[in-house]
């Protein structure tokens, strides 16, 4: 028997700019936080995932605490990245989302019934959530897709909002816990690292509904967001790689 019947397991990370907007995970995170309905017979978890500023990664970790949430750090070891030598190898060392992903699953399988592994800058409304549930309830299916819907500018549009006016974007998943099929390790950030996995099911049914919270790029990235993935991808890397020297070298003397 499990603890509960719904667990909600969302994996906070880098900002990745410009894909997103600086500060975009402790706004998102504490607009959630506050705002956000303490669901029944659910539980929340949440996996910061190797985020490389250390008072950013403090910052999250500070609001968490603040709120009484549970979580888990899955910390960013510099002797793991530096036996990465190609810029793929590094990218998914940073952001190691699938692993987190996979992980999100098996902690919510000794958790609840249903798993739902968000993306960290998902919310979910109380409207979406009744929705949800009722078929979960209803349904013998082992794996649902969540229609996602995004807002481009104020968080604050949650609060009127209405999916007829949005136009809905890659979809979230919920596994029941006696389903083990797993995220492709491999497959690195802006890799169809999630796709592979969504196209791999795509009979699964739809349910309604969770938003994607603003990601603070003013609307800049709207009908670009993979072009913006890629240009993330070498500021990030040449970020980290810059911050790896600089820390070895200050080890050094």
């Amino acid at each position: 028997m499990k603890p509960f019947t719904y667990s909600i397991i969302r994996i906070l990370g880098n900002d990745l700019v410009p894909r997103h907007g600086v500060g975009q995970t402790i706004a998102n995170l504490q607009f959630t936080l506050e705002n956000e309905s303490d669901f029944a017979n659910c539980k929340k978890l949440w996996l910061v995932n190797r985020i490389i500023d250390k008072d950013c990664e403090m910052a999250v970790i500070s609001l968490l605490e603040k709120y009484n949430q549970t979580f888990q750090v899955l910390p960013f070891e510099t002797e793991h990245y530096e036996m990465s030598w190609t810029r793929y190898e590094k990218l998914r060392y940073i952001v190691k989302l699938n692993n987190a992903r996979n992980l999100a699953v098996s902690e919510g399988r000794k958790l609840s019934k249903w798993i739902f592994p968000l993306d960290g800058n998902v919310f979910i409304p109380d409207g979406g959530w009744k929705n949800i549930t009722f078929y979960l309830d209803n349904l013998s299916n082992k794996l649902f897709k969540i229609t996602m819907y995004r807002i481009n500018h104020s968080n604050d549009e949650v609060f009127t909002f209405d999916p007829k006016k949005y136009t809905n974007q890659e979809p979230q998943v919920i596994l029941r816990c006696d389903n083990f099929d797993a995220f492709d390790e491999s497959l690195a950030y802006a890799n169809s690292n999630k796709e592979e996995f969504l196209l791999r099911f795509p009979h699964a049914p739809y349910l309604n509904y969770v938003i994607r919270l603003n990601d603070f790029t003013q609307g800049y990235i709207n009908d670009n967001r993979r072009d913006s993935r890629l240009k993330a991808i070498p500021i990030i890397v040449s970020m980290v790689d810059a911050r790896v020297t600089l820390e070895r070298t200050s080890n050094s003397i």
